[in-house]
């Protein structure tokens, strides 16, 4: 089989070399994506000082406190919501045997 020319050769060799080099190209533009990613992370802390990041920190841990606080607080309003919903479901419960029971 002669290569080129007609479209019913088919050459396997250079559709391999194509395929390949279209990988390492895709390859090497992935790589560079992840090393420009990584260095722009590295880089966005450079400007910091170790007060500001203190600062950072302490702001951080200060506003989970405040969630967690939040948090608590919320948990003991559902619960003292759910024993009132209780009694008043009893409370209910008791006026309708008693109306039932004086209808008999």
């Amino acid at each position: 089989m002669s290569k080129g020319g007609s479209h019913t050769n088919f050459d396997s060799a250079a559709f391999s070399a194509g395929a390949v080099g279209g990988a390492l190209s895709i390859a090497g533009a992935l790589a560079a994506g992840v090393q420009n990613y990584t260095r722009a992370q590295r880089n966005s802390w450079d400007g910091w000082t170790i007060e500001q990041l203190r600062r950072a920190l302490d702001c951080s841990e200060a506003l989970r406190l405040r969630a967690h606080l939040d948090l608590n607080d919320a948990k003991a309003t559902n619960a003292d919501l759910e024993r009132r919903i209780a009694d008043l479901t009893l409370t209910f419960k008791k006026q309708a045997a008693r109306r039932a029971q004086a209808a008999r």
